[in-house]
């Protein structure tokens, strides 16, 4: 299979499975409603500057990140690293994240390539604590990855969301969504 069909398969695999609305459940163990909500607004992505950046000791000397290098398109942020070697990414938690609270994590990157074999370094920060980081090594085919972290502190709205990327090569990475499952 071709990179162009299995990325395709890839984002359409993603978009089946991408919530665009609240989902009610119920918490099993205490009968509690519980609402599947965003905790991201994917318009929202500012850079940030050397000095607000939690991953600063990866940040190289120079950085290449243009205007191409990272985009919003139909509610998906997407890192082209032809145009973006290096960049941390930020906004504020649209919800508050309580203590148990689930939360729901789906992004992933098209086949990733490099001219010669080396690694990325792919994060997702809520406020000073890492929910989910890969190290990357590439080549490697095209993944999504679907995680479900245990929030096992309280995250307050407002608190800062942070996703970070450095990588070497010509490769295209997203992240689909954010989601917390919060009592309703």
């Amino acid at each position: 299979m071709s990179a162009r069909p299995r990325s395709a398969w890839i984002i359409a695999l993603a978009l089946a499975c991408a919530t665009s609305s609240p989902a009610e459940t119920e918490d099993e163990a205490t009968g509690e409603a519980k609402v599947l909500r965003a905790l991201i607004d994917a318009a929202a992505w500012s850079a940030t500057t050397p000095e607000d950046d939690p991953f600063a000791a990866h940040r190289p000397a120079e950085v290449d990140c243009g205007l191409a290098g990272w985009t919003v398109e139909g509610g998906i942020l997407e890192i082209d690293t032809n145009y973006c070697d290096y960049v941390t990414l930020q906004q504020s938690s649209l919800v508050a994240v309580e203590v148990g609270d689930v939360i729901d994590l789906e992004l992933g990157h098209f086949d990733l390539t490099a001219p010669a074999p080396t690694q990325a370094h792919y994060a997702v920060q809520l406020g000073e604590v890492v929910i989910w980081e890969r190290e990357l090594s590439i080549p490697r085919p095209g993944t999504v990855y679907r995680e479900t972290i245990t929030a096992s502190q309280a995250f307050p709205a407002g608190t800062p969301v942070y996703v970070h990327l450095h990588n070497h090569g010509q490769n295209n990475y997203q992240l689909y969504r954010l989601d917390a499952e919060v009592r309703g």
